[in-house]
């Protein structure tokens, strides 16, 4: 591990190192290959959300834009020192940054391939996160019956589980070239001042997908 602090903006020339740079050993659980299938996107996310959010959520709302990684630059001290769980070289997470900064086609989840996930655009998540605007801009009703309104739905949605309440979004994953590592945005959406963003890292596992590293990226 290197000892200064290392700003990474990309560099193509490191995928040229010595292989034996990316030769690690198995973790308890792997399989001893060093290389691992990788998944499509909508896999992806089936399999990391249950680690990220509540496992309990029968569905949850997600915005259907799948936006590309903001892993692009990054401390490589920062992340080693206090956001990551393992040793990861530096190689493997240039090539994560790498491929975030030249995925910039626009995608978009595919929702009769996500598990639970209920794919909203934009002014959906807006209703589900404030749901009390529509009301109050509605002029067919007088200002007694909006505030009538407004206060039965503030019952009813006081009872509504969290998972009904928020939207999430994610980004597109990155994987390194071996399926080993992999990156990914989420944002946390309870609109108002919960909104939160992270970067998280995964390391994959003969039994799957392990959450080696994450850090916040902002709130509002």
């Amino acid at each position: 591990m290197r000892s200064a602090s290392i700003l990474i903006i990309l560099a193509a020339s490191i995928f040229s190192a010595d292989p034996q740079l990316r030769a690690q050993s198995p973790a308890p659980g792997d399989t001893g290959s060093s290389w691992r299938p990788v998944p499509s996107k909508e896999e992806f996310l089936n399999a990391v959300a249950p680690i990220l959010m509540d496992s309990s959520y029968s569905r949850y709302y997600l915005y259907e834009t799948a936006d590309s990684c903001s892993f692009i630059k990054y401390d490589y001290d920062q992340w080693m020192k206090y956001n990551l769980q393992e040793t990861v070289s530096i190689v493997f997470l240039n090539e994560l940054a790498e491929k975030a900064y030249h995925d910039k086609a626009s995608s978009s989840w595919q929702q009769d391939k996500l598990d639970k996930a209920i794919c909203v655009d934009w002014k959906k998540g807006s209703t589900i996160l404030n749901p009390f605007y529509e009301i109050s801009r509605n002029t067919a009703l007088s200002w007694k019956e909006r505030k009538t309104a407004i206060r039965r739905l503030e019952k009813e949605r006081a009872h509504q589980p969290l998972n009904e309440k928020i939207v999430f979004g994610f980004s597109r994953p990155e994987f390194t070239e071996d399926g080993q590592y992999a990156v990914i945005d989420m944002i946390y959406d309870c609109g108002g001042l919960c909104t939160t963003a992270y970067i998280c890292i995964f390391r994959q596992t003969g039994t799957g997908w392990k959450l080696i590293g994450k850090t916040m990226t902002g709130q509002s």
